[in-house]
């Protein structure tokens, strides 16, 4: 796809993503199984994409990741999810807020 580290990074978020979707529906506790299955659907995507698009079984010495920049991938990864979905939050209150 772009570059290994970019991979990564854009995969860990989308997976975080799908698991703050998943926390998201089960604090709600909506009777929906459907933002479960969304949130899922959306980690499976995540690894499929990244496992599928690129040979990922490399060592940190032939240009992989070691484990010093796996760790603040991750962090910066989880750090972007949790921005974006108070993004949406927000942007949904407002809505809501407008509509009443």
């Amino acid at each position: 796809m772009f570059g290994f580290h970019l991979d990564y990074y854009f995969c860990s978020v989308l997976a975080v993503s799908g698991l703050l979707f998943i926390i998201v529906a089960c604090q709600k506790a909506s009777l929906s199984p459907m933002p479960c299955c969304l949130g899922i659907i959306i980690m499976l995507v995540a690894a499929i994409l990244f496992f599928s698009t690129d040979n990922r079984i490399v060592n940190d010495y032939q240009g992989g990741l070691d484990a010093n920049e796996q760790a603040v991938l991750f962090a910066l990864a989880a750090l972007t999810a949790l921005m974006i979905r108070k993004l949406f939050s927000a942007g949904e209150r407002v809505i809501r807020k407008n509509t009443n």
